[in-house]
């Protein structure tokens, strides 16, 4: 059983940043989902240890889809309000701002 918030897309998300701070990021494109996968091959073959691999093998399926949470049950929590991203955003760099 699975619950979810909001589900965003890289643009999306960016753009709630941007709204949430006044800044908008640089977004830089290090290749496709493909090109990905064949780095992580790459990684294994040359023995690379198996922590400098996990942000790729974590990222890779989150970004191609394949990660994606099914069979969510949030209708099963009715009280349950979640936050969405950009609120939380908004929130977290306020009181970032604030401490400053």
């Amino acid at each position: 059983m699975s619950v979810a918030g909001d589900r965003r897309t890289i643009a999306q998300i960016a753009g709630d940043y941007a709204a949430a701070t006044g800044k908008a990021l640089h977004r830089v494109r290090r290749g496709s989902i493909a090109d990905g996968y064949a780095e992580l091959r790459r990684m294994a073959k040359a023995g690379a240890h198996p922590m400098a691999m996990l942000p790729l093998q974590y990222l890779l399926p989150m970004m191609s889809g394949e990660g994606t949470l099914r069979d969510i049950a949030n209708d099963q929590y009715p009280t349950v309000r979640p936050t969405s991203l950009l609120d939380f955003m908004k929130r977290h760099y306020a009181t970032k701002g604030s401490k400053r």
